[in-house]
């Protein structure tokens, strides 16, 4: 399937960067195509437990663990601090072709467009999925979309995962990003797709996303998955994750499975 193309499709309710004197405010992606082409940037506060390096993004859980680490350049991370998070897009022929995140940090020949609204630089980011860009930069931004201060981007990723317009790619990233929030209301959607989608690679993918949410819901809606799905191998993929885990209760299922008490 095609990718959309043309001007920023907003998830949800459409929000604006307010200009001071201005007549009219611009959303944050109208304002980055005004523009037209070439490396433009914004920057936005970061939540706490996350680090900005000059060429990486770790983040840490409530322990101090880290619990993500991303280098978009390869290179060492560098000198790091508390934000706020520098994003950089680069703009060609209409389209996104590159995405990069940093510390602040002057982009020689770069257009900024300064400090904006974080949760709003959260929905653009996951917007990237309906622009015609490459994948990998969709994928970037579905990780940096939870960055951003107050950002809470589940429902734009998950409307993305079950959009059948997208691309298979994409939606296979979305379901993953998904999988890594620990928002409950990720695990409904999830499920739906695991059931019903009609491309059985973006079943299996939801299916791993399930496997990779913390939440109890996600491990019951598994062993669920498991016994009447519609489809064998997301049966067959939802038996093979739950075997991974070390759990009393996954076990007693799996047990009750091959004792032919389980179902299907």
């Amino acid at each position: 399937m095609r990718r959309r193309s043309g001007a920023w499709k907003v998830l949800g309710v459409l929000s604006f960067v307010a200009t001071t004197g201005a007549a009219e405010a611009q959303s944050l992606g109208s304002r980055i195509d005004a523009g037209g082409d070439g490396w433009v940037t914004f920057q936005a506060p970061v939540s706490d437990g996350v680090e900005v390096c000059d060429h990486a993004i770790r983040i840490r859980d409530a322990e101090g663990r880290e619990d993500s680490h991303w280098r978009w350049d390869g290179r060492t991370d560098g000198a790091c601090g508390p934000g706020p998070l520098q994003v950089e897009l680069e703009r060609r022929d209409g389209m996104i072709r590159s995405l990069r995140a940093r510390r602040v940090r002057p982009l020689e020949d770069a257009r900024s467009l300064g400090m904006v609204d974080p949760v709003e630089a959260s929905d653009l980011l996951v917007t990237l999925a309906y622009r015609d860009t490459d994948p990998e930069v969709v994928e970037h931004g579905f990780f940096l979309a939870r960055l951003p201060r107050g950002a809470d981007p589940a429902s734009g990723i998950i409307r993305a995962a079950r959009d059948r317009e997208l691309p298979a790619d994409v939606r296979r990233s979305a379901l993953f990003w998904a999988g890594q929030l620990a928002a409950e209301q990720v695990v409904a959607p999830l499920s739906e797709v695991a059931r019903e989608d009609g491309e059985g690679s973006v079943r299996e993918a939801a299916v791993f996303a399930l496997s990779q949410h913390g939440g109890g819901r996600a491990k019951e809606v598994l062993m669920e998955l498991a016994t009447d799905a519609p489809h064998a191998e997301t049966r067959r993929a939802a038996l093979f994750w739950l075997a991974q885990r070390d759990e009393p209760e996954v076990a007693d299922f799996l047990a009750s499975l091959i004792l032919g008490r389980g179902g299907k």
